[in-house]
């Protein structure tokens, strides 16, 4: 067989091989790909938080059901320093039942920063006795220390 006869032969092979359409295949980056990469975190955290407070209020927009999406505006909120709005989203996450007994801790958190100390202390209450972290201890502190308890806030 000469090699000009094999040719015949390859092209039969590779349009056979390349029969199937584009669009019946399926796209392996299907979905969002941040979202499945779990790289939230890092936007809330790494990033600049005018430009995590604008990826999730898009987010938001888009699926306005995720609950996720909601803490992390609440959250973005708080570190761009824009408390009305994060104290805003965190009463919508309470409303709708989503939040963790962690957004209610950073919910008291901007709830201090606007010096709603009432509505801190309401928080800091409801909280469960099963958290016990350096924030809920500060939470504690500050709490007793603006109140005049001088050894609560040492002690916590």
């Amino acid at each position: 067989m000469t090699r000009y006869a094999l040719a015949p032969l390859l092209i039969a092979l590779l349009t056979g091989a390349c029969s199937e359409s584009v669009s019946e295949k399926t796209d392996p980056l299907a979905g969002d790909i941040i979202d499945e990469a779990q790289l939230t975190q890092l936007m809330l955290s790494a990033g600049d938080a005018e430009s995590a407070v604008r990826y999730f209020e898009q987010g938001l927009a888009r699926e306005p059901e995720r609950a996720d999406f909601r803490r992390y505006l609440a959250r973005s909120y708080a570190r761009a320093r824009r408390y009305p709005e994060a104290a805003r989203v965190y009463q919508e996450l309470m409303a709708l039942q989503q939040e963790t007994p962690s957004d209610r801790l950073d919910y008291a958190y901007v709830a201090m920063r606007l010096d709603n100390w009432e509505d801190a202390a309401a928080l800091a209450n409801g909280l469960p006795q099963t958290i016990d972290s350096p924030r809920r201890h500060m939470l504690d502190a500050m709490l007793a220390d603006r109140n005049g308890e001088w050894d609560v806030a040492d002690a916590a």
